[in-house]
């Protein structure tokens, strides 16, 4: 593969590679803003955000020998270490073990009488039961959506699927989770 790159960004990168600090301040000036948008288009907070463009950076000058001019732009090779420390941060996040009935029963309630109450609590039971039953990377995709309020995009990025991919696993997660219980008898 033959890829164009700029003399001027070699020179910059070679210099870095020598030890110059104003050749690495300028890579990061140059490419931090880029960095950090596809953290906070990935869903992340603006600190996480803030912490995991430098950790890419870190990681690239750490690396930089590594780069291959030949093989493809300096950013894209930058965009995949990016990728790659998003998607083991997202791994790495703490998930709950299960669906916490009694919270959703408690957000959920619609009233304060014990006939209504009893009747959320069984459905809360019947939700619970449903989703223990869905294949995890279901309930990853439902954890992520539902509870972690994330995007598709940050879906796809958590669970290195397309954005495509994560709406069609979400919709049959939810479909799957449907059936089930309608079976237990809870209707629509």
């Amino acid at each position: 593969m033959t890829t164009h790159i700029d003399s001027t960004e070699l020179d910059l990168l070679a210099r870095c590679l020598g030890g110059e600090e104003a050749a690495f301040h300028e890579i990061h000036t140059k490419y931090a803003s880029l960095v950090r948008a596809s953290f906070v288009r990935r869903g992340f907070i603006a600190a996480d955000a803030d912490e995991l463009t430098q950790d890419t950076f870190v990681k690239a000058f750490r690396s930089l020998k590594t780069f291959d001019p030949g093989r493809g732009e300096f950013i894209n090779w930058l965009a995949t270490i990016a990728r790659n420390l998003a998607k083991r941060r997202f791994a790495r996040r703490p998930r709950p073990d299960r669906f916490d009935s009694d919270l959703a029963e408690q957000a959920l309630a619609r009233g304060d009488g014990p006939h209504t109450r009893s009747a959320c609590a069984e459905e809360m039971a019947m939700l619970d039961d449903c989703i223990r039953r869905l294949p995890l990377r279901l309930v990853d995709v439902l954890t992520l959506r539902y509870v972690d309020a994330a995007s598709f995009r940050g879906i796809a990025a958590a669970t290195g699927i397309s954005n495509a991919g994560a709406r069609r696993r979400l919709a049959r997660a939810k479909e799957l989770l449907l059936e089930c219980l309608e079976k237990k008898g809870l209707e629509k």
